[in-house]
């Protein structure tokens, strides 16, 4: 059994065919991985065209009788999604980050250069860096996509917090200041009756001047 390699003849000049890898549909992550062989010579991405996720036609088409090959080749260099603390965890990376790890293993036991124990443990390995609990670390200072996914929620919660009291900082101040404003305008009424009964005062108390002769 193969994971990660289809094989066919040419018969009767056709040169378009399903193909069909291990693993979620349709099987690869990108079609640059996919490479089509005609004997054991890798040929260029040009020479196939996807017609659809899983049909592949070839050009030029070889004689009859030739045997070619379609294989997943996944990039063991470079990771397909970076992580970053605080980024957007979503299904379809969590997905794309495990199954670059289960491919390059189902693709290494083909090329014979691990067991299929080691496959298991390859797959198991892929489970981690996608679950692994918050704080528990695969390999030591690198963590799960989890992991990351709890830090960022707890970011995002720290600053709503931060937020709602910035808010209510805010309302208690402009509530402050309305109170003193309040008190001043009351101030200024009670001067201002203050001024006017005086005035009135002086106005209204009846005196008389008697002079002595």
């Amino acid at each position: 059994m193969t994971y990660s390699v289809n094989t066919f003849t040419i018969t009767g000049g056709v040169g378009t065919f399903d193909i069909s890898f291990e693993g979620e549909y349709p099987g690869y992550l990108s079609e640059d991985h996919v490479i089509y062989y005609i004997g054991e010579v890798p040929q260029g991405l040009e020479s196939r065209t996807f017609n659809t996720p899983t049909n592949v036609t070839i050009d030029p088409i070889p004689v009859d009788g030739t045997q070619i090959s379609f294989r997943r080749h996944t990039s063991p260099t470079t990771p397909l999604v970076d992580w970053l603390s605080g980024a957007p965890v979503t299904e379809v990376l969590l997905d794309e980050s495990n199954l670059q790890m289960l491919y390059l293993a189902q693709e290494s036991a083909d090329a014979g250069e691990i067991s299929t124990f080691d496959v298991a443990n390859y797959t198991e390995l892929a489970r981690k860096w996608a679950e692994n609990p918050e704080d528990t670390p695969i390999i030591s200072g690198q963590y799960s996509a989890l992991h990351h996914a709890a830090k960022a929620l707890a970011s995002a919660i720290l600053a709503g917090t931060h937020s709602t009291n910035a808010t209510g900082s805010a309302i208690s101040a402009l509530a402050s200041e309305n109170a003193a404003l309040g008190y001043r305008n009351s101030a200024s009424l009670s001067a201002d009756a203050a001024a006017a009964s005086a005035a009135e005062a002086a106005t209204s108390i009846p005196y008389t001047i008697r002079w002595r002769t």
